[in-house]
């Protein structure tokens, strides 16, 4: 049967209605399940973010481990306990060690030295009492055997102020009271290239403060002086005849009035011949290679010239046995003024550049000065111990030759 076409209309306009709102029911589910997803997604991320935080809040800090610096056995049961003890003053003993020093010169950790606080502190130390002092983290003394004499005190180094400045009043303060200090150094770290102080006092007194670095610090073989650069074969100068009768002259003038360990003129002459073969055999080398530092040079303190020269002119006698006709002239008996005061004379000069005319001069002074004994005997030491010196000058400048 079939349907009126009003009723088809009306169901027609009824199934388009419910399609359109079962579209509609689909379009909202989905996008409730949308949301839904959303959310769920950003709640996971806080959590997960939150987590994290957490995490990161309880997370055990990482420790930095700074570790003392290997030292020697010695040094260390000399130490204090303490940062500053292990860390800063053990490794620069140690450098002080390596550079030559000996750890029997040296004061510091459990038995450091104290400088007065004051004036009349001073006094008491003078006069051998008890007295109120500054403890200095590190004192070097001339030698061993002058260990703990203020008169002997070369230089010390200050480790506990915390910068330059303070660093340098406190050595100031320490100038101060010790009138032979020489070289005062502030210092917190024994890095070689850590920055330091170096604070020098000169001839008059004045002192002179240089920022350096602590691979600086001085080494018995070097001088102590703020101007000092090293002395080498450019700096030697050749001096005139005239000149170097005077500088042997007064080097035997005050060899007779102060060595008490050579007082034979006889001797007094050959071990003067010794270290002008030694000041000879060092100009050798220095025309050989110009540049390095000379070996015939002053060190850092009367002691530490004196055992180098005497080292090197053993040496010497081993690589020219020939030259010493006795025991008695292989070795040099000067005291450790008398050497140090020659080597301060000589040091500058270049001998082998006089040629020939070295040995004339030094022939003419010890002849002349072996007349002049108060025994009034005439003396024909000079005449063999210059025997030595031509055949050693005249060695000398072949090799040189031979090498140019």
């Amino acid at each position: 049967m079939k349907q009126p076409r009003g009723g088809r209309v009306e169901l027609g306009r009824l199934v388009k209605k419910g399609a359109i709102v079962a579209n509609k029911k689909k379009i909202e589910a989905r996008k409730k399940i949308a949301v839904a997803t959303s959310k769920a997604a950003k709640n996971s991320h806080q959590s997960a973010r939150s987590k994290t935080n957490h995490a990161a809040q309880h997370k055990k800090p990482q420790l930095t481990i700074v570790r003392a610096p290997v030292i020697d056995p010695r040094i260390a049961a000399q130490l204090r306990d303490g940062p500053e003890q292990q860390l800063v003053v053990g490794p620069l003993v140690q450098r002080l060690l390596d550079a030559g020093w000996k750890l029997e010169q040296m004061m510091f950790g459990k038995k450091e030295w104290l400088v007065p606080k004051s004036p009349s502190e001073a006094s008491k130390r003078e006069k051998g009492r008890t007295f109120q002092g500054f403890p200095v983290d590190i004192a070097v003394f001339e030698s061993p055997a002058n260990l703990g004499d203020y008169n002997s005190l070369v230089f010390v180094i200050e480790c506990k102020r915390p910068d330059e400045t303070s660093g340098l009043e406190q050595l100031d303060i320490y100038f101060g009271r010790e009138p032979h200090l020489r070289l005062g150094v502030w210092a917190n770290s024994a890095d070689a290239s850590a920055a330091a102080v170096f604070l020098f006092r000169d001839e008059k007194g004045k002192t002179h403060p240089q920022k350096r670095t602590v691979a600086a610090l001085p080494s018995p073989n070097s001088k102590i002086d703020k101007d000092y650069q090293g002395l080498t074969g450019h700096d030697l100068i050749v001096p005139s005849a005239e000149s170097l009768s005077k500088v042997l002259w007064d080097m035997l003038g005050r060899i007779v009035a102060r060595d008490s360990q050579v007082t034979r003129r006889e001797e007094q002459l050959d071990q003067l011949c010794n270290v002008i073969l030694l000041k000879l055999d060092s100009d050798k080398q220095a025309r050989l290679n110009p540049s390095a530092e000379v070996a015939f040079r002053a060190g850092a303190t009367v002691h530490a010239t004196a055992e180098t020269i005497r080292v090197a002119f053993a040496n010497f006698v081993d690589n020219y046995p020939d030259i010493f006709t006795s025991p008695a002239t292989e070795t040099l008996r000067f005291s450790d003024t008398t050497l140090a005061e020659c080597v301060d004379d000589l040091a500058p000069l270049n001998l082998l550049g006089v040629g020939p005319e070295v040995v004339s001069v030094a022939f003419q002074v010890l002849r002349s000065a072996a007349l002049k004994q108060e025994e009034g005997q005439y003396f024909t030491e000079p005449r063999r111990v210059c025997r030595r010196l031509i055949w050693f000058s005249y060695a000398a400048m072949a090799s040189v030759s031979r090498a140019a």
